[in-house]
């Protein structure tokens, strides 16, 4: 069986990430991008899914999150919740 690996590139920017890792179901795990000296961070997950209970047919969903530092700058609390 042939095995692919899977990269991501942000436009514009030369770097590639480390391979990210699409095989270990339920892994979180993260890499970073550097793009014009900004650091760009992303979580990602890989979850199993039934597609079809009749012939057992299942999937893989990798999911990519970016991930966000707030720098609070004002004298006000700042409260932050997820949609």
């Amino acid at each position: 069986m042939q095995t692919k690996e899977v990269w991501a590139k942000i436009e514009g920017s030369p770097e590639v990430s480390q391979p990210i890792n699409t095989f270990a179901p339920s892994a979180q795990q993260k890499f970073s991008l550097v793009k014009k000296n900004r650091l760009y961070e992303y979580g990602y997950a890989t979850e199993i899914y039934l597609a079809s209970e009749q012939e057992f047919i299942y999937t893989k969903i990798t999911t990519l999150s970016p991930l966000f530092v707030i720098v609070n700058s004002t004298q006000q609390t700042i409260l932050c919740a997820q949609a």
